[in-house]
């Protein structure tokens, strides 16, 4: 299916190929397309600088690859085929410069026919969430109490931590005699205490509260 019918590079347009009036535009397919006009330069197009450029599809490993993006040059525009259809967008076409997607990059202006535009792809964004976008201090306080709260292998999270940290940094007690204690940061209470026979043998009980 091709996807550009021809290209004017002194106007920074790019005409539709009538294949996209009933199957739609692939701008990932157009990027190669543009390219290989480029090649060719029958038009003089290496005059001027690419149009459409082309950036992700990186791999990831495991046959998996990154969401790729159609770029437009500042000022790029695609012209609709000039008859009454539907246009789908079959994947996502952006231009950084002029902040500016899909529908949008759509130059309609010489066009006698209805064109809509519609993008039937599934977006993907990732949002960064700032100081005061919604999230309150008790949001906050809920999902931290809801980590320490995950139970692991029967305790808390918290209870295990603290069981840890006896055993990495607390006091110790009667480590000479068969019953060893760990203590919490306080120095009193038992996080661990370990009661064992001569031979090394015996029964640890824990208390992360």
């Amino acid at each position: 299916m091709a996807q550009i019918a021809s290209e004017d590079y002194a106007n920074l347009l790019i005409y539709l190929h009538i294949d996209t009036v009933t199957q739609g535009v692939d701008f990932a397919e157009l990027q190669r397309e543009h390219r290989a006009l480029r090649r060719i330069n029958a038009n003089d197009e290496r005059d001027y600088d690419p149009m459409v450029s082309y950036q992700g599809n990186q791999a990831k490993g495991g046959g998996k690859f990154t969401a790729g993006q159609t770029l437009f040059r500042a000022g790029v525009r695609y012209v609709p085929y000039d008859v009454s259809h539907n246009l789908d967008i079959l994947n996502e076409v952006i231009s950084i410069d002029d902040g500016l997607a899909d529908r949008d990059l759509a130059d309609r202006t010489s066009l006698v026919n209805d064109v809509n535009i519609d993008p039937i792809y599934s977006p993907v964004e990732i949002r960064t969430v700032s100081v005061g976008s919604g999230v309150t201090a008790q949001d906050k306080l809920d999902i931290s109490a809801g980590v320490w709260a995950e139970v692991l292998e029967g305790m808390s999270a918290e209870a295990m931590l603290k069981i840890m940290l006896s055993a990495l940094a607390g006091n110790r007690s009667a480590i000479s005699s068969t019953v060893e204690q760990y203590l919490a940061q306080d120095g009193i209470k038992p996080r661990i205490t370990f009661t064992h026979d001569g031979d090394g043998n015996g029964t640890t009980v824990v208390d992360g509260t």
